[in-house]
């Protein structure tokens, strides 16, 4: 029995254990494997970009230029085509053909580069495309952030311009009658000041003054645009600048009040607001 087993092999229930640690053991250990195959893809792509950097800088010291960008990397291999800058072409500069980088794709060359870097030459990382994050971020020395260059992306540039619009619906009524407050503050204080400077007018004029209720006294006092003073009681300063009591009506800026000028100077109190 005991041989008859062994030449068996292992019965069908043995086999599904083992399969089961097998999966198991994969689960575990496959993630930290692939990822760290990964990690070592991205150093080897940092260490070829470094090479090509220093073959580039090798052509730039005996051609007298970079190579162009419908040159790419190609010509650190191929001697170009433009006659002057073959003469003094004395490669390759590279053991063998531009490689592939380690994902598959090729190596991007580009004109300039970020941080005052005169070309940039870089991988696009794992998902081979332009961007992104962790193991598919760009790899090398790259491009100009084209976000750094212009500011703000679309998608921001949207959201600033919301957010003004939102302030400026929230602020400008507040600082709009914020400025009318202030430029009705200033006329009322110039209406008032003409009044209380009656009597120095009628001593200079030499004679009296006297606007009957429910005249204005637009003669007398230069009103601010879109105001108004008008007697409700006999406004009456004598040629001396003696000044009867009276009251008057001001209409301006959005609000009516009464006024009383008092004796003996025309000195303005405020009657109502």
């Amino acid at each position: 029995m005991r041989a008859a087993r062994s030449n068996a092999g292992f019965t069908l229930l043995e086999m599904l254990v083992v399969l089961v640690i097998i999966g198991l053991i994969a689960s575990l250990v496959g993630p930290r494997l692939f990822s760290r195959v990964d990690s070592s893809k991205v150093q080897v792509a940092e260490t070829q970009t470094r090479l090509l950097r220093g073959a580039v800088e090798t052509f730039r010291l005996e051609v007298g230029r970079i190579p162009t960008a419908e040159e790419g990397l190609a010509v650190l291999y191929t001697a170009p085509t433009d006659e002057r800058a073959k003469a003094r072409w004395h490669g390759p500069y590279l053991d063998e053909a531009v490689p592939a980088d380690p994902w598959g794709t090729p190596y991007q060359y580009s004109i300039p580069g970020r941080d005052g870097l005169p070309f940039a030459i870089y991988s696009f990382g794992a998902d081979g495309k332009q961007g992104g994050e962790g193991n598919d971020a760009d790899v090398g020395f790259l491009p100009p952030d084209r976000r750094g260059a212009s500011g703000f992306s679309l998608l921001e540039l949207l959201i600033v311009l919301v957010l003004m619009s939102f302030m400026v619906g929230l602020v400008v009524p507040r600082l709009s009658g914020t400025v009318e407050a202030i430029a009705r503050s200033g006329d009322r204080a110039e209406v008032q000041r003409q009044l209380e400077d009656l009597p120095l007018q009628a001593r200079q004029r030499g004679r009296a003054i006297a606007i009957p209720p429910g005249e204005s006294l637009a003669e007398v006092v230069d009103l601010p645009e879109g105001w108004s003073v008008v007697a409700e009681t006999e406004v009456h300063v004598q040629d001396n600048g003696m000044c009867a009591p009276a009251t008057v009506r001001v209409d301006g800026g959005g609000a009516a009040e009464e006024w009383q000028l008092a004796p003996p100077d025309c000195r303005v109190s405020y009657a109502t607001q």
